[in-house]
């Protein structure tokens, strides 16, 4: 068992023992070997964790990012703030999860797997619950944040009004905005991927359409890509077919930024097809004009 292979060699640490087993070419052949599970590797440190950390501890195995901030947290566990930072701190104390950077949190790659086992135990209603209050917080937050970025892209879908969630960070003014989408462009894409994955297509387009217009102003040409391609499944599967046109466009343009004019011209032709379909004749003024770049969005 873990707890005697960490008495045994004093210099482990249970964190150790986790990248040893992360890094294994044959992760069940190395468990099989050492008579190793992930529930008897991290077992004695949850069991030494009070009821609401082990509580977090299960409901991060739900996150569909890379990581995670306290407010992200608290949004998860339906707390506040302060509450969150100090669970994860204990988490963080316990070597069950990294601090990578400052203030962001991530598991390691067993004890993420461990956590999403953990997870499915729990009531499916309760689990449901908590993914939905994670992304109502990421597509709330990621609207406010995108209304404060100043360039919008030709034919973009225009962004409702939002206030960021009481469990966010402050995102009032276009520099904080910024530096929150840009640490959190990870986890968006995950959420948007996740909410696409799950039925919730509104919620997927809506996230996309928050943070595409921060990717095209840095040049995430690559990422406005993969964005565009989640939320037109989405709007496809939803039947939404003005929501599809308008993805079609920002899909050609970042086709067009990345050098794929071939790709770019088939998305053009297709967004311009349903516009004309629809008869929406600015959409098609935006879909005949989407090759040039920069030109003033006339919505």
């Amino acid at each position: 068992m873990t707890g005697r292979q960490l008495a045994h060699h004093p210099p482990w640490t249970p964190a150790g023992l986790a990248a040893d087993l992360a890094a294994a070419r044959n992760r069940l052949e190395l468990m099989a070997a050492e008579n190793l599970s992930v529930a008897a590797a991290f077992g004695l440190s949850f069991q030494d964790l009070a009821d609401g950390q082990q509580r977090l501890f299960r409901r991060l195995g739900l996150n569909p990012g890379p990581d995670i901030d306290a407010h992200a947290a608290a949004a998860l566990d339906d707390t506040s703030p302060g509450q969150a930072r100090r669970y994860l701190e204990a988490l963080y104390d316990h070597h069950l999860i990294t601090q990578p950077v400052p203030g962001r949190y991530r598991f390691h790659a067993l004890l993420s797997e461990h956590a999403r086992a953990l997870a499915t135990e729990d009531n499916p209603a309760d689990s449901a619950a908590t993914a939905g209050r994670l992304l109502d917080y990421y597509q709330q937050a990621a609207l406010a944040a995108g209304g404060h970025i100043p360039a919008r892209v030709r034919g973009s879908r225009p962004l409702p009004s939002a206030r960021p969630p009481a469990c966010a960070p402050p995102l009032s003014t276009p520099a904080q905005a910024a530096r929150w989408l840009e640490a959190e462009r990870p986890n968006l894409h995950a959420a948007a991927g996740y909410a696409a994955d799950r039925g919730h297509y509104q919620q997927a387009a809506m996230i996309a359409a928050a943070v595409g217009g921060f990717l095209f102003t840095r040049g995430y040409w690559d990422e406005v890509i993969a964005l565009q391609r989640t939320a037109l499944a989405a709007a496809r599967r939803a039947g939404d077919r003005s929501a599809e046109a308008a993805d079609l466009n920002q899909l050609c343009l970042a086709q067009v930024l990345t050098g794929d004019i071939p790709a770019a011209a088939a998305s053009q032709r297709q967004a311009l097809a349903l516009y004309r379909d629809l008869s929406d004749r600015c959409g098609q003024g935006d879909a005949l004009h989407s090759l040039s770049l920069g030109a003033p969005t006339c919505r």
